[in-house]
């Protein structure tokens, strides 16, 4: 039945219908992959698979199966606008209707350069959880007034910030994001929940009847119109010489360097010191030297939000669903830092 739930309201979200053709390049094992999977079943249009996340081969596709939409992580995404791509959407491409950014966030300025890569294509943003299916959206026409939000609450969802004593925030007040409702998990394998993520509402009633709820990890803020806007996850917060920072912050940072078209910071701790290594992956004109970037970061951010090594890589390592290897970046960065006894 939950299923069944979250087919219809994801099917009404993206206005499905028979006629349309879903260009599916996310495993099903990957719940976005599977919300495809389900409103093909729900609304009995044509589901595209596409075993390749090379901008060219979804290039092809969009052509050839004549697919309408296409949901996406932010590192397909990001490949196409590294490569300059720009889909034909008065001509070959005309097919194509919307797309969304899920699983992840792009940095503004990449955000800022999406609507050009598809000229007149809606663009949703989604945000959730697999313990929560889908939070919250924002929809095509709200992106140009609130493009740093993930919108409000998708439809049979509820999402809340709280303080840390358990209490709603304020409009505009940080605390931590927690979504009930459509989609929630019923446990953990095994009841195995180090997090504490699933326990019961605090905010159950007439309003809300879901007895549970999951507390996300994510920090962000709900504005006065009821958008939701993310800080970071709790965990990746770190202190660097005794400052407190996301890793998200200085990559948004490198993105604003002409020639560094993709990159990812890594922190890695010992003992009481906290280092950043970052990742870059270079483009037009061209990446340029480790020195050079350091020197333009200087003149961006803060001393301790300069990375202490910049490692250049052709392409960055991405998990199953197309994220990030952060755990890969991770073993990386600890193996460098290590080999060069960096630490004091």
């Amino acid at each position: 039945g939950d299923l069944e739930a979250r087919a219809e309201a994801e099917s009404a979200w993206f206005g499905l219908g028979d006629e349309d053709v879903l260009l599916c390049i996310l495993p099903f094992s990957f719940d976005v992959g599977l919300n495809q999977l389900l409103s093909f079943i729900w609304t009995g249009c044509e589901l595209a698979l596409l075993d390749s996340w090379f901008s060219k081969d979804i290039m092809n596709a969009i052509e050839s199966r004549k697919a309408t939409g296409i949901s996406a992580v932010p590192s397909i995404w990001q490949d196409f606008l590294s490569k300059g791509h720009q889909l034909d959407t008065s001509g070959l491409h005309r097919s194509l209707r919307y797309l969304t950014v899920s699983g992840g966030s792009l940095a503004r300025q990449e955000l800022d350069r999406l609507p050009a890569l598809a000229p007149g294509v809606g663009i949703f943003k989604t945000y959730g959880q697999t313990e929560a299916f889908r939070g919250s959206s924002l929809r095509p026409e709200e992106l140009a007034s609130k493009p740093g939000s993930v919108g409000r609450a998708f439809r049979g969802a509820r999402v809340y910030v709280v303080r840390g004593d358990g209490t709603a925030a304020k409009p505009n007040e940080q605390g931590e994001v927690v979504i009930t409702g459509l989609g929630l998990m019923s446990g953990y394998l095994d009841d195995n929940d180090p997090e504490n993520k699933l326990r019961p509402n605090p905010f159950a009633g007439d309003d809300d009847n879901s007895a549970f709820a999951i507390f996300t990890g994510d920090q962000g803020w709900l504005d006065e119109d009821g958008y939701l806007f993310l800080a970071g996850r709790r965990d990746d917060m770190v202190k660097v010489q005794g400052n407190r920072i996301y890793p998200h912050e200085v990559r948004e940072q490198l993105l604003h360097i002409e020639g560094v078209a993709l990159a990812e910071v890594i922190p890695v701790k010992h003992t009481d010191d906290t280092r950043l290594v970052a990742f870059v992956v270079g483009g037009p004109p061209g990446l340029p030297p480790e020195s050079e970037i350091m020197m333009k970061m200087g003149a961006l951010v803060p001393s301790y939000m300069i990375p202490s090594h910049i490692v250049t890589k052709q392409a960055l390592p991405l998990t199953a669903s197309g994220k990030p290897d952060r755990p890969q970046l991770a073993a990386e960065a600890a193996a460098l830092l290590e080999s060069q006894r960096d630490y004091v």
